[in-house]
This record gives C-alpha cells, structure tokens and sequence, in this order.
C-alpha cells in the first residue's frame, strides 16, 4: 500500500460506508483503499450481500468475546497469543464475509457494464451543462464526481430520467447498491419512459449485488417476456441465477 493509503476497515466504518453514514472525504479513502486491498473489498461484497446483517455482526461479536476471554486465560504468554488471536480473528471476519457470498458477487461482476454516455460532448469545456460535465467524469470513471454533480440536477429537476440513471450505475460501481435501486425504481415507477428497461437491467444486478436473487428473478421475467434488446442477456442470466438454488 502506499503512504496515503488507510489501514483496513473495521466492521464499523464497513457498515456506515455501506448504509451512506461516512463523509465524502472518508468515503473517498475507504473507496481508494478497496482497490488495493482485496481482502476489505471482498469483505464489503459480502456484506452488502448479506441478508441479516444483524445476525452477522452478533457471530462476530461472540467470536471477539470468545478470543478476548482465551486471552485472558494465557497471561503467561499474553502478547503472542494476542497477535495469534488478531489473525485468527480477521481470518474469521474475512470467511464469514467471503464464503457463500462470492458466487453472487461474480454473477455481479460479469454482468455489469456501465451504460454508455449517448450524449457526446461538442462544445468547449467553459460552454458545457452541469449534466455534460458529469457526463465527462463519467467517462472517465470519477464516481464520486458525477453523482455530485447529477444530485444537483436530480434535486432540480426529480423528474430527469437520464440523470436518475447515470447517477444509479454511478452508484453501483461504487458498491452502493441501495442508492442505486432509489434511482431505478424512479425511473421504472415513471411510466412511458424509453430508459425503463435498462433501468430495469441495472435494477436487476444491482439486487444481485445485494443477494436479493428472488427480486432480481422477477425482473429478468418480466424483461425476457417483452422479448427487447436484453431477452438474450435476461436469459443468460436467469438461466446462471437458477443454478444457485
């Protein structure tokens, strides 16, 4: 890791990261730190893909109070097997993250594709709309930025479809897939709208993200059924998702 790269996340700041509670500056770190550390970023996949994020953080609690009280029954040797139990600990955490958890993730991880900016940019950089300049770091994959920036038009104008959806799959590629949802709903609940099915598609692996594989089925139904651009992909899919029951 390099100099400017935090330690690994607690469970906590997993938590808060996941249900939007950590600043912009922190969310910025954490995001930076996923993408050097594999073991956090599986972690946070696996978190979001939980279900019961409740009974999770209880086992990990009582694997915690379980090793402290080992600890304390070994003072002659305190400090070694504090650092053993730290390892084991943060092995644990990791499993328990990971395991049963990563077949949803890759389904996730193959599947996705951020949709393509259909609105080319022709005018100067100082002559370009808000919705132009968050398209321009879009393309260029700054997040965080873009969905500052179609915030601003969304809170202006709730009704803006293509805003609501570039902000979702912004959303998405930055493992925050209950944003996401928020805005694929809008637009499919919006009715006669052309993006409706590709908010639909990306409704559907934002669920996956999730684990919510029962949602993500319904909607790859109702997809296949209007025989569209995504029957073969919606196929494809719905066939990858059935074999996991």
């Amino acid at each position: 890791m390099n100099n400017n790269t935090q330690i690994c996340s607690s469970l906590e700041e997993l938590i808060a990261y996941k249900n939007n509670k950590l600043s912009t500056d922190k969310e910025k770190l954490l995001k930076e730190h996923f993408s050097e550390c594999k073991l956090c970023s599986d972690a946070y996949d696996g978190l979001c893909a939980e279900p019961n994020i409740g009974k999770t953080i209880d086992t990990i609690n009582t694997l915690k109070k379980n090793i402290l009280n080992q600890s304390r029954k070994n003072k002659s040797n305190n400090k070694k097997h504090m650092l053993l139990a730290a390892i084991t600990f943060s092995f644990l955490i990791s499993l328990f993250f990971i395991n049963d958890k990563v077949s949803n993730v890759s389904v996730f991880e193959k599947y996705f594709e951020p949709y393509p900016n259909t609105f080319p940019i022709t005018r100067s950089i100082n002559e370009v709309t808000n919705f132009e300049k968050a398209m321009i770091e879009y393309e260029q994959k700054n997040y965080f930025e873009s969905i500052k920036l179609l915030n601003i038009i969304i809170t202006a104008d709730p009704t803006d479809i293509h805003a609501r959806l570039y902000a979702g799959i912004s959303n998405l590629a930055i493992n925050k897939p209950n944003e996401a949802i928020s805005q694929f709903n809008d637009i499919v609940s919006n009715s006669g709208t052309d993006l409706k099915n590709e908010a639909k598609w990306f409704l559907t692996l934002a669920y996956i993200k999730k684990g919510e594989l029962e949602r993500a089925k319904n909607i790859l139904n109702d997809l296949q059924s209007q025989q569209g651009k995504y029957y073969n992909k919606s196929n494809l899919l719905l066939k990858e998702l059935n074999t996991f029951d």
